[in-house]
């Protein structure tokens, strides 16, 4: 019975890591992207990856993300990418449409698009 009780204790302490992940990413999503949306229209290396990331979350059939891409993404770049990730992917299918993406990106959706 012990061994039954450390598994159900296992398995409350991820449910509530995941819990406080997510509850971080909806915390720092969009201040996310306010960091991401400058990187996205710069001029470095990372500039078309960062801002094809962000095409492809609005639109991944348009605008297609080769994963190999995100190998130029620097670590605290790539951890943005995963706050917004996890913030999209709670908000939209649950609250809002995937056109909201879109009024996210607004002002800056054809200054990315041109980018790449």
């Amino acid at each position: 019975m012990e061994g039954g009780n450390s598994v159900m204790n296992q398995h409350f302490q991820e449910i509530e890591a995941l819990r406080l992940e997510r509850e971080k990413a909806h915390e720092e999503g969009i201040p996310a992207l306010k960091r991401l949306l400058p990187i996205a229209q710069g001029h470095s290396g990372q500039c078309k990856s960062v801002a094809r990331f962000l095409l492809s979350l609005y639109n991944g059939y348009r605008f297609p993300l080769d994963l190999r891409e995100l190998r130029r993404i620097d670590a605290p770049i790539f951890a943005d990418f995963i706050i917004f990730t996890i913030f999209i992917n709670d908000l939209c299918p649950h609250h809002f449409p995937i056109n909201f993406l879109y009024f996210l990106f607004l002002d800056n959706f054809n200054i990315l698009n041109k980018h790449l």
